[in-house]
């Protein structure tokens, strides 16, 4: 199965009943975040808005994606992460992160990342990334990992990083769904590797990095700030 070459479409609006958004800097897709620089198209200078605030009836404590997450956490961890697959409004497979992904036997499936993406803090995003990120998932012994995303990823047997932007997944059995696995919202999201092990999960899950449109600047019990990524793919 081949994926397309789409641009992510997220628009701010949808987190409007889950979260509290501030938005200092809002272009579109491939555009700048500047005001003073015109978009990607040329004719005249992106447009800008200053804030976004929304109120919401309860705040998420952690934004590290492995966590239960919920009605408030979700649509804040979408926006800042991204799975490998997902399924657009229309139903279909696509990726946002992914050229191309298809099955070699009857329990691997190999997917091919997409060129030059970045996580929000400039770190280049490899196959080694992906490979960590549902490896936390599988190996989690300790009860942190939300019982519920390793239950959706249960058949995998083990991920392979072929090369920088090659990744294979290994099925205990045939697995005909597992490309709706990857694609599932409650399923496993690309972390950055170096920056995870860095930090620690605890300061991840208050500091968190993915490859999305929006990067958190800041979160306290009475705030989340985010701001637009200006070198998002």
């Amino acid at each position: 199965m081949q994926g397309g070459n789409i641009m992510k479409k997220k628009a701010v609006l949808a987190l409007a009943a889950a979260m509290l958004l501030t938005v200092t800097q809002l272009a579109g897709c491939g555009g700048s975040g500047s005001s003073d620089k015109k978009p990607a198209g040329g004719g005249g200078t992106a447009k800008q808005v200053e804030t976004l605030k929304v109120g919401i009836s309860a705040w998420p404590k952690n934004l590290d994606p492995v966590v239960k997450m919920g009605k408030t956490s979700t649509p804040i961890i979408t926006q800042v992460f991204d799975t490998l697959l997902y399924i657009n409004n229309e139903g279909e497979l696509t990726s946002y992160i992914c050229d191309s992904w298809k099955k070699i036997d009857d329990t691997t499936t190999e997917y091919k990342l997409k060129k030059g993406i970045t996580f929000q803090n400039g770190d280049p995003l490899t196959a080694k990334d992906v490979k960590f990120s549902y490896e936390r998932v599988l190996n989690d012994k300790s009860g942190y990992v939300d019982p519920n995303v390793r239950s959706v990823i249960g058949t995998i047997a083990g991920v392979e990083a072929v090369d920088d932007l090659t990744v294979r997944i290994k099925t205990k059995r045939i697995d005909p769904i597992i490309f709706n696995r990857v694609a599932a919202r409650l399923g496993v999201y690309i972390v950055p590797e170096g920056y995870f092990n860095k930090v620690g999960k605890d300061k991840f899950g208050t500091q968190p990095i993915g490859t999305g449109p929006y990067k958190v600047v800041s979160i306290t019990p009475e705030k989340l700030q985010m701001t637009y990524y200006d070198k998002y793919y």
